[in-house]
């Protein structure tokens, strides 16, 4: 019950999964899961792995994360 891939559902919100490859406490798999079962269930998923980072730490506040997060943003919150 605890597996959000479960409740993936068309009407979710638009969701980007970051991930850091080098992260011991959640696995990698996970966030691939997560997103898969989004856009199977025709939700907006996008993932992306962030090299080197692990659960936290600095590898977060590169300028390649930080311009994927804004890119993202910037495409769903357009105004409609």
């Amino acid at each position: 019950r605890a597996d959000p891939a479960t409740y993936a559902t068309a009407g979710d919100p638009p969701m980007l999964l970051l991930h850091g490859t080098e992260d011991c406490v959640s696995p990698l798999g996970q966030s691939a899961v997560l997103a898969e079962a989004l856009t199977t269930a025709q939700s907006c998923a996008v993932m992306r792995r962030v090299q080197g980072a692990a659960h936290g730490g600095p590898a977060w506040l590169s300028p390649e994360t930080q311009d994927a997060t804004a890119e993202f943003l910037d495409r769903v919150l357009q105004p409609q």
